[in-house]
């Protein structure tokens, strides 16, 4: 079982919810750390979020394709997230120069139009 929770609503936690974080995590759970970059750079705290996985903000991962700063920033926050052992996703990957530049950065999982369509739930 796996959650994800926005980087906005992980900056707002009260301790109580902190608390149920580090208790979902210590049960198995998986964490995402949803938006990553949407609110400006995340990466000093990211040590502080009880996570195994983040998610790059959807506008930063689409400015990647064609953005120098948003590949730099993109690359950066893989490196750092490396560091500290996390996987990390880019969303929103709707071109074949997206999937490119998330490889390049060194990014685990892509999602979007790119990589696969939507399905509906019961595809099998």
């Amino acid at each position: 079982l796996a959650f994800e929770v926005p980087e906005r609503v992980l900056d707002a936690a009260t301790p109580a919810a902190s608390r149920t974080l580090y208790a979902l995590r210590e049960l198995g759970c998986g964490l995402t750390l949803d938006g990553l970059g949407a609110d400006g750079a995340s990466l000093g705290r990211l040590r502080a979020w009880p996570v195994d996985r983040v998610k790059f903000d959807g506008a930063l991962a689409a400015r990647a394709a064609t953005d120098a700063q948003a590949r730099h920033a993109m690359r950066a926050t893989v490196e750092a997230a490396s560091e500290l052992g996390l996987e990390t996703v880019a969303v929103r990957v709707e071109s074949l120069e997206g999937v490119q530049c998330s490889r390049e950065a060194g990014v685990d999982y892509a999602q979007g139009w790119a990589v696969a369509r939507p399905r509906p739930l019961g595809y099998t």
